[in-house]
């Protein structure tokens, strides 16, 4: 009997852990096709680094959904990328001063015309050259890397408006950070 009441808790547990995964998959990943197809449309290349927010348990049950969808564009090296690490570390040197959505503790860029002219802006204001950063959208699991120079020459308003929320651009070391806040507001620094 308690095998049978062991083994059920087993299952439940499977069970689970496979709805979460399937929820997560709903609504942190696949509603980010329509930003990758966006990146596609404006021919920015990018690589997607990893899936941020993946308990390990669920990593079997999304790798088995993915796999059923026809070229899926979520094929990344599981657990290797630096977004485990480095994203609590990002958001511990920039918190947010705002509670309702991310607003680094940064100088706003200030009058902008476009989000191309807040990614030059945000270039110059750095010194910034031709470098990978790793762009992430807070509202959706996805981590992509690409060239800052590319998303600031070709990026469209479609990139950064209300309905994907807070951006956050930023590279590896951690040394500045751009954001995108859901309020239309640029910021740009270094901590």
């Amino acid at each position: 009997m308690s095998q049978n009441i062991e083994r059920l808790q087993i299952l439940k547990l499977k069970l689970q852990m496979r709805l979460e995964a399937e929820d997560f998959l709903k609504t942190q990943v696949l509603p980010f096709n329509e930003i990758l197809e966006t990146l596609q449309r404006a021919n920015i290349e990018y690589t997607m680094v990893d899936l941020v927010g993946i308990k390990e348990e669920w990593a079997p049950h999304l790798k088995d959904a993915l796999s059923k969808i026809p070229d899926h564009p979520y094929t990344m090296a599981w657990g290797e990328s630096m977004a485990f690490n480095q994203l609590p570390v990002l958001f511990d040197q920039y918190p947010s001063i705002n509670p309702l959505r991310y607003v680094p503790p940064l100088k706003p860029i200030g009058s902008i015309e476009s989000a191309s002219d807040a990614l030059t802006k945000a270039i110059t204001r750095l010194g910034l050259r031709d470098e990978d950063v790793y762009l992430h959208y807070l509202n959706f699991a996805p981590l992509l890397k690409l060239k800052m120079a590319d998303l600031a020459e070709k990026a469209s308003e479609e990139l950064f408006n209300l309905w994907y929320g807070d951006v956050v651009i930023f590279p590896e070391d951690l040394s500045w950070l751009v954001s995108h806040s859901l309020e239309e507001e640029w910021y740009a620094g270094r901590n």
